[in-house]
């Protein structure tokens, strides 16, 4: 009897959550898309944040006070209903088997399914579409490096206690190239590798900086291996760091990023043609291909 009453609770509150989800779906759908735009189109920081934050504010509110009025209506009802069979009992008017309080252990059993099947949505919807676009280099998409060669050259120091060795790297993909990188020997090239439980490591994407100590390089040179085309990708001192994509899509993709203000930082995506390694455009726009539910 304490689980059937319990499942009963949860199927209501189930469908208090539909009802209030069909009263604001709107109203969230519109505010999604408005956000979106404005990040994804709009530059200027000091413009971009204020206006996502005024937007988003009001559209909170908006869909708040919605909910809290749903609340509120489904809550007099159920009182009303409540004082109706209070005095239908009391004189013996009430009818028990058209009661607004009782649930079918079918309805039970589909408010459970959905609620199984709400969860699941959510889900996906966290870990796939509010992926950070700056964070889409980690999604492989089944492209693994091999490191084929490691050369030490130069020795740079910015100051006595402050010196690197500038480090060529070249890596051959499984998707037909070859990257000629320049690193450094330390973990002052903070742009091309992060630190973990087990010390420095680098990016397995290929990446250029110039260090803090002055060492590295800025351009990344491409071969592709199936007919020889070669090109200098040119990078600003800061990190250029190639963007896995899906083996079928047809461009290279290069991620630029600098140092300084909110939009100068970030990212500029560069395209080249796989095939001879022309150039295509850059935008600072992701590529389209990473905002797909994988």
């Amino acid at each position: 009897m304490w689980f059937r009453e319990n499942l009963y609770l949860l199927s209501s509150l189930i469908t208090l959550f539909e009802g209030g989800v069909k009263k604001v779906w709107f109203t969230a759908v519109s505010a999604l898309l408005i956000i979106t735009l404005i990040i994804n189109f709009i530059d200027i920081a000091w413009v971009k944040w204020p206006l996502v934050i005024m937007i988003g504010g009001g559209f909170f509110y908006g869909i708040y006070d919605d909910l809290a009025l749903h609340v509120q209506e489904k809550t007099t009802e159920i009182l009303i209903k409540r004082e109706e069979q209070k005095k239908g009992l009391a004189d013996g008017t009430y009818d028990v088997t058209n009661s607004f309080f009782k649930r079918s252990d079918l309805q039970i059993f589909w408010s459970l399914v959905r609620l199984f099947i709400y969860v699941i949505l959510i889900y996906f919807l966290f870990t796939n579409l509010f992926t950070s676009k700056n964070k889409i280099a980690q999604v492989n998409h089944g492209i693994t490096y091999e490191i084929v060669s490691k050369e030490k050259l130069d020795k740079v120091c910015r100051s006595k206690d402050r010196c690197s060795t500038t480090v060529k790297k070249i890596m051959s993909s499984n998707d037909g190239f070859l990257f000629e990188t320049y690193i450094t020997d330390g973990s002052d090239s903070v742009w091309c590798g992060i630190w973990s439980k087990d010390g420095w490591v680098e990016k397995t994407n290929p990446c250029s900086t110039i260090g803090d100590n002055g060492g590295g390089g800025e351009n990344i040179i491409v071969t592709n291996k199936r007919n020889n085309a070669k090109i200098t990708i040119p990078g600003n001192g800061t990190r250029l760091l190639r963007i896995n994509a899906p083996k079928e899509y047809p461009y290279l993709i290069f991620s630029s990023t600098r140092e300084g203000n909110s939009k100068s930082s970030q990212p500029i995506y560069a395209l080249y043609k796989k095939d001879d390694l022309s150039f295509v455009s850059e935008s600072r726009n992701v590529p389209i291909f990473s905002l797909r539910i994988f």
